[in-house]
Parts: structure tokens; sequence; C-alpha cells
């Protein structure tokens, strides 16, 4: 997230009325804004959810949460298909990992209830 405010990933230049030229980078906020900082933060929250369900999974044995951490997994890999064309391949790799971590993350022992 950071990144798009500080990264410069558009060059732009352009020239004065006095005919003096001019050239400089760009940020991803600088030039589309902040509402481009949903699109980029979508993955964070999908990874985010993805630790808390794994989490749950691992510590409580909640099948449930296995169910969901696929299923968020799957849609940020959609995600990425449907965003290929920008910065859809840049997540490619998180969606496999988290993928991966959802496949060998142990369904931990099952809670008890004590009344």
């Amino acid at each position: 997230m950071g990144a798009a405010f500080v990264l410069p990933v558009y060059g732009s230049s352009g020239a004065s009325s006095t005919g003096s030229h001019w050239s400089g980078p760009l940020t991803l906020v600088a030039v589309n804004g902040p509402g481009v900082l949903v699109p980029v933060g979508m993955p964070l929250l999908i990874s985010a959810l993805v630790l808390v369900t794994l989490y749950r999974k691992c510590s409580r044995g909640e099948t449930i949460a296995g169910y969901l951490a696929s299923t968020l997994v799957a849609v940020l890999a959609l995600g990425c298909l449907a965003a290929a064309a920008s910065i859809g391949l840049l997540v490619v790799p998180v969606a496999l990992l988290l993928g991966r971590a959802t496949a060998i993350t142990p369904v931990g022992p099952a809670s008890t209830a004590t009344a």
C-alpha cells in the first residue's frame, strides 16, 4: 500500500510555453488519485483475512475456517485474472503462497467448551 504513494511507476514530460522541456516520475496515487488505493488494498485485506482464518483452523480446529481460507484464496486468484493487465500479475505470487499455506496448514485440536 505504501508503495502506491512513493514508488514512481509513471513517467511524465512536457514543455512550457517558453519552450523548455521537463520530465519526472509520478506515483500511482499522483496519477490516479486516492481511489486507486481500493484495488491496491484488496489483496492486503484478503491476505489478512486468510491469516485470521488459518489461525482459527490451526489453533481451534475449525474446519470451516479452512474452507473459508480456500474460498478467499480463490477470490484473490480470480482477482489476479481479472486485473492481469494492471496489478494482477504482481499479486499472483501472493495468491500462490497463500494457496500453499492454506493447503499445508494442519487442523488443530477441536476446542471443548467448559461450563
